[in-house]
């Protein structure tokens, strides 16, 4: 039978044979070599998942930790919460004239920089979901804030106007 082939055939029968070889042996000793290296970390077929949602979740800094829609929590957080959209919501409290706004961000991640036009108050960092200033002057009837949220070089500003006149309320 082997005289039917030509002895070309037969050369290149042999080097994909050995190709073939070749990349098997390739492919066990990479799998050989992530189970040393896994084994080397503590990690055997035993090792067992953790089991409880919060041992999954430890050390998760962005994700579903923040950003929960069946979560209905209405209370200001000092970060800010979550949105398709950056903008502020502000309310005026005529009793202690002050104005209180709360950043809807973007990312969690971001930094957050604060402006208002009647006492000139500014505010900055990652942690500055809330925004506080007096009113001074109650002459003025609207006071605009302005929120700009940065994620990494790129910035984004809007603006709200707040009616401050002390009869709003």
């Amino acid at each position: 039978m082997i005289n039917k082939f030509s002895s070309k055939q037969i050369v290149t029968g042999v080097i994909v044979f050995l190709a073939v070889v070749v990349v098997i042996g390739y492919i066990i000793s990479s799998i050989v070599a992530e189970d040393k290296e896994l084994s080397e970390k503590g990690v055997t077929k035993d090792t067992k998942p953790p089991q409880t949602r919060e041992a999954w979740m430890a050390g998760a800094k962005t994700g579903n930790e923040f950003f929960d829609p069946t979560k209905k929590d209405s209370s200001p957080s000092t970060k800010g919460k979550l949105s398709t959209t950056n903008r502020a919501e502000c309310t005026f409290d005529s009793q202690d004239m002050k104005v209180t706004c709360e950043a809807y961000r973007t990312s969690m991640q971001s930094t957050l920089n604060w402006f208002e036009d009647s006492t000139e108050t500014t505010l900055s960092g990652e942690e500055e979901g809330i925004f506080e200033f007096p009113i001074n002057d109650i002459s003025e009837s609207k006071v605009l804030v302005i929120l700009e949220e940065c994620v990494s070089t790129a910035c984004k500003k809007s603006e709200t106007s707040v009616d401050v006149s002390v009869d709003s309320k």
